[in-house]
């Protein structure tokens, strides 16, 4: 089967935020929906079953902690039964999403054999296929994770979770106005309140629509106070605004210090980086680096750790050491371009570097790929200290103007389409 999502206009584009991708197609809680619930002996074994449906709600509080005791119990329900894909496939899942927290390839090999392995075990079923989703999309290879998700609507209908990943799936491939349309679904078709709220407002954000963006959050805020996913959609906004000082008033919030979300962290230290605060920028990163040397590359604005170090070092004068940093930094992106050929973020990431490092023409060429495999986020790139070598330069200028047309015609077709609904609500 092949499917293609995209531009009608574009016959040749066929295309098939972490963590929530994984979330997205795991947490489901309608047991109901389950197509294996009768037939997988995972859950006709008591001990088996207990572990699943157990290490499923820790998966649901989204930190490092559970998902390795989630990882745990889907191992204990493998033990007691080895022949459920269920348990495979949710197990592939976990893996997967605890590579969010830690870039460790040992967790996306787990995953990817386990994703396999529920899928041998059983063709049809739509949980491991969510599960190889996950895997595809974890190594950046999203047409092909968007063709499993929509293969699991097309064998048994559209579901919250599913919808939710697609939404994902055609976000980070440059279309937020589809994705939001699968978000639309997704909420409609039910699920925790306020669940799909802030992806919903990254979405408008991409769009440049910060109101609707703003509106997104404060309902996921309302709706989920437990997490911090909408006030950390509300700090990123403040600072593609250039509000630094409202960004930091909310990055400094004594909740978010107590919360311990990787996320809130990032955030923070992106803040000072693109204030160019590069003494705080580099303490922060340097605190973030000791726990995941190599993270931050999935991020908001697509900075990793390494790059805002070298690049930060390089701007206080520390040109020798920066200079070493930034090599290392080229190599590993170099290697993830050729390894996710389709993940425009691998590119722009590379692009970073080169610019640092003074490499005009190659960075130029990153970028024009990365914005040809769906980057629109160029009001990020107007901050970003790694990209000051080029950012004057008229090809660059070209690049992002044509960007800044794409992105309104998006926006006022999206902005069309919600008016119409809410008309027809009306």
């Amino acid at each position: 089967m092949r499917v293609c999502e995209g531009d009608p206009e574009d016959p040749k584009r066929t295309v098939g935020n972490g963590i929530g991708a994984i979330n997205a197609v795991l947490s489901t809680k309608d047991w109901s929906s389950l197509t294996q619930s009768k037939i997988d002996p995972g859950l006709r074994n008591q001990a088996a079953r207990e572990a699943i449906t157990s290490g499923r709600e820790l998966v649901f509080q989204y930190t490092m902690f559970d998902l390795d005791r989630a990882i745990d119990l889907f191992k204990k329900a493998l033990q007691a039964e080895p022949d459920s894909s269920l348990a495979h496939a949710y197990l592939s899942m976990a893996a997967c999403g605890r590579a969010h927290f830690m870039s460790d390839d040992g967790f996306l090999k787990l995953g990817e054999v386990e994703a396999y392995e529920a899928i041998r075990l059983s063709p049809d079923s739509k949980e491991a296929h969510r599960a190889l989703a996950g895997v595809f999309y974890q190594h950046g290879k999203f047409a092909q994770a968007l063709e499993e998700g929509l293969r699991s609507v097309e064998s048994s209908g559209p579901e919250e979770r599913i919808a939710c990943f697609i939404g994902m799936t055609l976000d980070i491939l440059g279309r937020p106005d589809r994705a939001l349309s699968w978000y639309s679904l997704a909420r409609h078709l039910g699920g925790p309140p306020g669940d799909v709220d802030a992806r919903i407002g990254d979405c408008w954000v991409k769009l440049c629509d910060d109101e609707r963006a703003l509106e997104a959050y404060r309902r996921a805020e309302e709706l989920q106070s437990n997490r911090l996913q909408g006030e950390v959609g509300v700090c990123h906004l403040r600072l593609l605004q250039g509000d630094f000082d409202g960004a930091r008033k909310l990055g400094q919030s004594s909740r978010w210090s107590h919360d311990g979300l990787d996320e809130a962290e990032q955030i923070a230290a992106q803040v000072e980086f693109f204030d160019r605060k590069f003494d705080v920028a580099e303490r922060l990163y340097s605190e973030l680096s000791r726990n995941d040397v190599n993270g931050g590359g999935s991020f908001y604005g697509a900075v990793t750790y390494q790059s805002a170090l070298g690049r930060a070092e390089q701007a206080m004068g520390e040109t020798t050491d920066s200079k070493t940093v930034l090599q290392r930094c080229l190599e590993i992106e170099t290697i993830a371009v050729e390894r996710e050929p389709e993940n425009p973020e691998a590119a722009y990431r590379v692009a970073a570097v080169e610019s640092s490092l003074g490499m005009r023409e190659p960075s130029i060429h990153h970028l024009r790929m990365a914005v040809s495999l769906g980057w629109i986020d160029y009001r990020s790139f107007a901050m970003d200290p790694r990209f000051d070598a080029v950012r004057e330069d008229p090809p660059v200028k070209a690049i992002l103007k044509d960007l800044a047309f794409k992105v309104a015609d998006m926006r006022v077709k999206s902005q069309s389409v919600t008016m119409e609904k809410w008309r027809n609500k009306k």
